[in-house]
């Protein structure tokens, strides 16, 4: 498994292992998913990786975006996703098996404007900065001789 897909992997994984979002998602929680569905029981997540160049090899920034999506009359739901979503990923640092280690800061908030006016979406950005744990140790010894 290449560190995009361990990195995004381990951040599924601290999502689908929460209970309490879970609970708010529903019993039919489908998320996080990759990309919109065409038919899935609402809310969902929605989230994606886009990483970066960084200034060696052993750490690369990235920013991680989630997108919380909701049908209904309120954003009480949204809210409340968002809240749990904070609590998970804001300041975090995960480990990567096999990779190295992960760190996120949250960044950015934005409402996402939908035709249908009962179709609720905001989406949360997240600064990440991973550490490649093989590059790391290979920068060590290079530095040690």
């Amino acid at each position: 498994m290449d560190v995009t897909q361990a990195v995004i992997t381990r951040l599924w994984d601290a999502l689908r292992s929460d209970t309490e979002l879970n609970a708010l998602m529903g019993a039919e929680y489908a998320g996080p998913l990759l990309k919109v569905p065409v038919d899935t029981l609402w809310p969902f997540l929605v989230h994606r990786l886009d990483t970066l160049d960084g200034v060696d090899r052993a750490t690369r920034p990235a920013s991680y975006t989630l997108e919380v999506w909701d049908y209904g009359t309120s954003f009480t739901r949204v809210w409340a996703v968002r809240a749990r979503l904070m609590a998970i990923l804001d300041g975090a640092r995960f480990t990567v098996p096999g990779q190295g280690a992960l760190r996120l800061w949250h960044a950015s908030d934005a409402q996402l404007p939908n035709e249908d006016r009962n179709v609720m979406t905001l989406a949360l950005t997240f600064q990440v900065r991973y550490a490649r744990s093989g590059e790391v140790s290979n920068m060590l010894a290079q530095k040690g001789k």
